[in-house]
Order: C-alpha cells, then sequence, then structure tokens
C-alpha cells in the first residue's frame, strides 16, 4: 500500500520527512496510524448524492453533471 508521511518520523534511525511516499504492507498501519494517510491509486468513483447514479457528463464549462439528474441540452456536453 501506498502511504504518505504527514508526520516526520525515524524508522531505524532515518527521519522520514513530512510528504515522503512510502510503499508499506497492510498489517503496519496501525503501526503508522496519524503518522501517514494512504494515497488511492484508482480514481474516486463519482456517485450523485441525490439519484445514486455513477452516469456523469462533462459540460462544456468543465463541470462533471449527473446524466440522471440532468440530462445535457444539445452542445452543452463536450464531445468525447
Amino acid at each position: 500500500m501506498q502511504v504518505k508521511v504527514i508526520t516526520p518520523f525515524k524508522i531505524r534511525g532515518e527521519i522520514i520527512p513530512l510528504g515522503t511516499v512510502l510503499r508499506v504492507p497492510a498489517e503496519s498501519m496501525p503501526k503508522l496510524a496519524g503518522r501517514v494517510v494512504p494515497i488511492r491509486t484508482e480514481p474516486a468513483k463519482l456517485i450523485c448524492y441525490w439519484c445514486h447514479s455513477t452516469e456523469f457528463w462533462l459540460s462544456i464549462y468543465g463541470r462533471t453533471i449527473c446524466r440522471k439528474c440532468h440530462p445535457p441540452a444539445l452542445g452543452a456536453e463536450v464531445a468525447a
């Protein structure tokens, strides 16, 4: 699991500075609690808070909009 250091700490006498990215086994995470945060490797999945749909479209203004709640008007959607 990839993690990012949020509080500097020592490992085997070496100081690990803030912002360092490390690869650690999942079993080590409880020992490092409060010192590191996991880094997402896959993109977060968008889910509409109202209808719970996962279908979105990108507007010409760069906004991601729920396709079910707000279907795009002709010309409002960025071409894929």
